[in-house]
């Protein structure tokens, strides 16, 4: 599933209420990002996405993926991912 409905802002983002932490220096700041990839000979146009988060504090990539998908007991959708803007002075310390 793709994340382009994550615009690529300074943001904390979470999968199902849980929040995204650099591994590297355990920042929460990122601006998420989907790459392209084609996979089979160039050309051919068989693309697959990544989803990456770049962290704010370090500069590490992180790769994520996107768990949202039905529920088939609740007949409902399941959004995992959600974004939430933050300042640009809040992540000036």
């Amino acid at each position: 599933m793709s994340i382009s409905y994550l615009r690529p802002i300074k943001c904390r983002i979470t999968v199902f209420d849980k929040l995204m932490i650099c591994r590297f220096c355990s920042n929460d700041v990122f601006i998420p990002y989907e790459m392209l990839i084609n996979v089979e000979q160039p050309g051919v146009g068989c693309l697959y996405g990544h989803d990456l988060a770049v962290c704010q504090h370090c500069g590490e990539v992180n790769h994520f993926s996107d768990p949202s998908g039905f529920d088939n007991d609740k007949d409902i959708f399941v959004w995992a991912l959600k974004q939430y803007a933050v300042d640009e002075d809040e992540t000036d310390e």
